[in-house]
């Protein structure tokens, strides 16, 4: 799924039923409630702003910390 950009996508995306992991959420909610419990508080805090007064960059927050989070390991070098 692509980030959405504008404050349209924005709002369509938060007035849908699917959340970014593919699982069912609620309308006017970010995220499903296994996504929104595993962000960080001051995450979570921001994602109640208005869209054009932080919602977007509070959204954009959430999404890089999945992904930073979902990212495989990195590899480490075994020592023989």
């Amino acid at each position: 799924m692509s980030l959405p950009t504008t404050a349209a996508e924005l709002r369509d995306e938060l007035l849908g039923r699917e959340c970014q992991c593919g699982k069912t959420k609620g309308a006017g909610k970010s995220f499903c409630y296994s996504c929104f419990m595993r962000l960080p508080r001051k995450i979570k805090h921001d994602l109640y702003k208005l869209i054009g007064d932080g919602y977007e960059e509070a959204y954009k927050q959430a999404r890089a910390y999945f992904t930073e989070q979902d990212a495989p390991p990195r590899f480490v070098r075994r020592l023989p």
